[in-house]
This record gives structure tokens, sequence and C-alpha cells, in this order.
């Protein structure tokens, strides 16, 4: 959902001519927003002109039609969301990022979601008990001295079970830190899910695992499992040639890499904002 604080660019189609001004919510139920960069008198606000899209400032992505329903002050409207378009549960930013992606089959679905997972806690075995080098000695002197005897065959066992158990941890590291072929592009991100262009038009339904750094300190290396929920094909007016945008729903994902994310969007959102209005101030 559109929260107060977001910034979008509101749309209205006027025969061959668009108005586009940028806007900034300011009140969520019921929805107002405070034009940037124009008045309210641009908007058409009688009749069937009273509707207008909501885009997303970066993408142009259409998030939602709203009717008009007030004009609060000369640069202040109150919307309604109407229609059906996806409200978004997170903020949604687009940005270039290292990426990379692979169809995930069922045969390594098992598999990848596990290396995504929390890994097992290894049971690294007691902790060996407290027995100085002189104790050692006096009590190989006595009548107990078999009893030093076990204490180093038990300290030697648990020293080989945490040995086991330092080999698995490694395996396991290294299984979810296998090297990716990461290609830079820019990706419409949100703590729900993400859309990029490809040549490949996967299928609706289809399973991909996606890796992605994010720029935060320290860098953050994101893999989650994704379901495409759509896949728009993409037509170059100059070459002819086909690219599809696919957009993508997180599946499986550590919800502090959800977290991650959700913070690079915030911070994105705010620079967004910041460059917005002095641009604004500059005019």
């Amino acid at each position: 959902m559109l929260r107060k604080g977001n910034v979008v660019r509101l749309v209205q189609a006027r025969g061959d001519k668009r108005v586009d001004i940028a806007a900034l919510v300011t009140q969520e139920a019921p929805m107002v927003v405070k034009l940037q960069n124009g008045e309210a008198k641009m908007l058409e606000t009688e009749g069937k002109r009273r509707i207008v899209e909501i885009r997303d400032p970066v993408t142009e992505e259409t998030l939602m039609n709203a009717l008009i329903t007030k004009v609060v002050s000369s640069t202040e409207l109150q919307l309604e969301r109407m229609g059906q378009h996806e409200l978004r549960r997170f903020i949604r930013v687009s940005t270039w990022l290292q990426f990379s992606h692979e169809p995930v089959d069922d045969a390594r679905l098992e598999d990848e979601i596990g290396e995504i997972s929390e890994p097992e806690e290894v049971d690294a075995g007691p902790s060996l008990p407290e027995m100085t080098k002189l104790q050692m000695h006096t009590l190989a002197q006595t009548d107990q001295a078999s009893e030093a005897v076990l204490y180093l065959i038990e300290a030697v066992q648990a020293i080989d079970q945490k040995l086991d158990a330092l080999a698995l941890s490694i395996k396991q590291l290294g299984q979810r830190s296998r090297p990716a072929q990461f290609n830079r592009r820019r990706i419409s991100l949100s703590g729900s899910g993400l859309r990029f262009d490809d040549e490949s038009a996967y299928d609706k339904g289809a399973l991909l695992k996606l890796r992605f750094k994010l720029p935060l300190r320290p860098m953050a290396d994101i893999t989650a499992i994704a379901e495409v929920i759509r896949v728009d094909r993409i037509v170059d007016q100059d070459t002819a040639e086909s690219r599809y945008g696919v957009a993508c729903r997180f599946t499986t994902i550590h919800e502090t890499d959800r977290e991650k994310i959700i913070a690079f969007t915030i911070v994105r959102q705010r620079e967004i904002l910041r460059r917005l209005r002095a641009s604004i101030d500059s005019q």
C-alpha cells in the first residue's frame, strides 16, 4: 500500500497530450497528495476526467488508478483508489544492482530451498571437563589413574566430534556461497519481490533462484527463490527486438534478508525525494 512519504507521479491523458505531476503522499486514509511541480487546476477535477494514474516516479509503472474526490487546496488533492491494480505492501524502487538468476527445476527445488533456509544447528558435543595438568599428574599417582585414562578417551572423542561439526559447517557454508555469474542491471525491487528485464520469456509460475548484492554497509548478499507472477513482452521500436519484463514474488527468503531489502528501498526512496525537492527548489 502507498504510505505517507511516498513520492509518486499523477498522470492524466488528454487526447494526444498528457499531464504529468510529481506528488508526495501526505495522508494515507483517505489518501491525500501534495503536488510538487504543479497545481490542481492542471488536472481535470470534474466529470470523467477526474481519473488519474498513480505511477512509480522511476520505473513509470502504474501502481493504481485513482479518482479525484476532493480538491483540498490549490496544491492538494484527495484521492480514492479504483480498479483492481495491486497496491504495494512495500516501497518499490528502481535501481542498478549486481544480479543473477537461474531457473529451478523440481529435482533441485528441495536442495535450493535447503540452502536458503537457516543452517542446521550442529551438535558439537559437551564441553570438555575442566582438569589442570597438576590434577592430571596427581590423579595418575593414585589408584584412580584409570579415571585419567577415561578422561583422555572422552577428550579425544569430544575433539573428534567437534572436528566433524566444523567440517559440516564448512560444507554448509560452501553450499550457500557458490559463485554466481553476476551482471549489473536495473531492477525494480521491494520487500515482496522484484522485476527485471531479460531475453528469456519465463512461464508464469516458474521458479527462479535469484541472487543480488545490496550496497549496504557491509555489502549484503541476498539469495531467494521467487515465483514468476507476470511476464510482459517489450519490443524495441528501433530494432524490433523483443525483451521480457519478468515480475517475481519471493517464496523463500530469510526474513533478515527481507529486512535488509526494506531498509535499502527506504534509503533509496529518501534519495529520490531529496533529488526531487532539490530539482524543484532550483527552478
